[in-house]
């Protein structure tokens, strides 16, 4: 991946995918850490899904087979949110 490289949202469906030139992986998002009231808890537990805004500030790690593979963060493009990455690990165990 490289400096500006994107993940993308396939409309309408909700697969997630990272493509920097000809190489395409599916992706997952982890989401590493939030605070929730427990009103939000219960409507979630309720309705059997959680729905979370983007995180529109912070850092956000790309990883891949268990081994980050880039760090970046979260922008709107297009209409849709998008993984914009600002630093590649290219040494394997790099270190956060």
């Amino acid at each position: 991946m490289h400096k500006g490289d994107a993940m993308e949202s396939d409309q309408p469906s909700t697969e997630q995918r990272v493509q920097t030139g000809a190489l395409r992986l599916d992706a997952c998002i982890v989401l590493a850490s939030t605070t929730m009231s427990p009103e939000d808890v219960e409507k979630a537990r309720r309705s059997g899904a959680l729905l979370m805004a983007a995180p529109k500030r912070g850092t956000a790690y790309l990883e891949v087979g268990g081994i980050v593979v880039a760090e970046g963060r979260m922008a709107r493009r297009g209409g849709t949110n998008a993984f914009v990455v600002t630093r590649t690990y290219r040494e394997n165990g790099e270190a956060l």
